[in-house]
């Protein structure tokens, strides 16, 4: 069997892919590499076929590395694959040919630092296994992560009645309670609802103590 990598431009084939791996993730959908580049960033999206069937992707962000002091000319770019590479256990031969072909264009762009956060997670039964593939090719584990280290993800094809039986009581009990109170659902429309949104992230990203874009930011997405 034959292995190349190549950037990928179809959509459907990408996200198709994505789809059928239990470890797929948003981030690193089709959808989001244009967002990036919407945004004014600049992606990579790495497809590792074998005998023309894709066997592994990997969505590479380029972004500017910060520093304390700006100096003219001198630049530094770091190069990160959220929820990224997808493959579909830690021992496929697409991992470290990824992994390579990125290294590779890192070293074209004298980026200075590859950073991945694969969807793996923390209890999974295989972490260790997964540990020691990126070990071996040469990573580092880091303690604090660019994202949130877990995903919710919800199926929102039931009805509302169906959700709502599948939450705790005491959960359905608050849902009720505001429903009582007045607490109605709607579509955000105009200005002063994003405004809304946002000093309410705001408030609570300052309660918890995480991190949150720009209001700039979040208004484009």
């Amino acid at each position: 069997m034959t292995m190349t990598i190549q950037e990928i431009t179809d959509r459907e084939q990408w996200n198709n892919f994505l789809t059928s791996q239990p470890r797929g993730h948003l981030l690193q959908s089709y959808e989001w590499g244009e967002l990036n580049k919407y945004l004014g960033g600049r992606i990579y999206r790495l497809g590792a076929l074998e005998d023309g069937s894709l066997v592994g992707a990997m969505l590479l962000s380029v972004a500017p590395v910060p520093l304390p002091v700006r100096v003219p000319g001198l630049h530094f770019d770091w190069f990160y694959s959220a929820r990224g590479p997808t493959v579909d256990s830690p021992d496929s031969p697409a991992l470290a040919a990824l992994i390579e072909h990125a290294r590779k264009i890192a070293r074209m762009e004298h980026a200075v630092v590859l950073r991945v956060e694969p969807n793996i997670a923390d209890d999974d039964p295989a972490m260790d296994t997964w540990l020691a593939a990126y070990h071996d090719l040469g990573f580092r584990s880091n303690p604090i992560s660019v994202h949130g280290r877990r995903s919710w993800v919800l199926d929102i094809r039931p009805t509302a009645d169906q959700l709502l039986a599948n939450f705790k009581m005491n959960w359905r009990q608050n849902v009720r309670s505001a429903e009582r109170k007045g607490v109605v659902i709607r579509e955000a429309d105009g200005d002063a609802d994003f405004d809304a949104y946002y000093n309410l992230l705001t408030i609570t990203s300052e309660r918890d103590a995480f991190f949150i874009h720009s209001k700039d930011y979040h208004k484009e997405i």
